[in-house]
């Protein structure tokens, strides 16, 4: 029993290596990040939301994703952040009605500085609407 199961773990990394995968088996789940260039300073998107009272950050969790997924649904151009906030932004009041839901949203948008690499520092904050499109106009 011991050996089949040696047999079968050693065949499914062969497999891996022979067939070059780049996400986990059976999933879509990414086995190897992506690679930043050193000379590239990456940005880092939060959300900040309210309920009526005091701001607070809402998570990954709070919307239903990881935090991968939701680095890659918010993107760092301040120009198509809102419409991309707002979308999660809607489903959390979907998800969450009442007195749970949200009253304002808002994305910081935030230069990560790397050592040794000169870039000047971003700040930005951006509203995110929580209307449809065709609502907010």
């Amino acid at each position: 029993m011991l050996s089949a199961f040696f047999v079968a773990v050693i065949a499914l990394k062969v497999a891996e290596a022979a067939l070059r995968l780049e996400s986990w088996p059976l999933t879509d789940v990414h086995m190897f990040s992506v690679r930043v260039p050193p000379q590239v300073t990456p940005f880092d998107v939060t959300l900040l939301a309210t309920r009526g009272g005091p701001w607070f950050a809402l998570t990954a969790f709070d919307v239903g994703l990881n935090p991968d997924g939701l680095r890659r649904r918010l993107p760092p151009d301040v120009q198509v952040l809102p419409a991309a906030c707002g979308e999660l932004g809607r489903l959390y009041n979907s998800r969450h009605p009442g007195a749970e839901a949200l009253k304002g949203l808002r994305a910081r948008v935030v230069r990560v500085p790397r050592p040794g690499v000169p870039s000047e520092p971003f700040d930005r904050t951006v509203e995110c609407p929580l209307a449809p499109h065709s609502a907010a106009r």
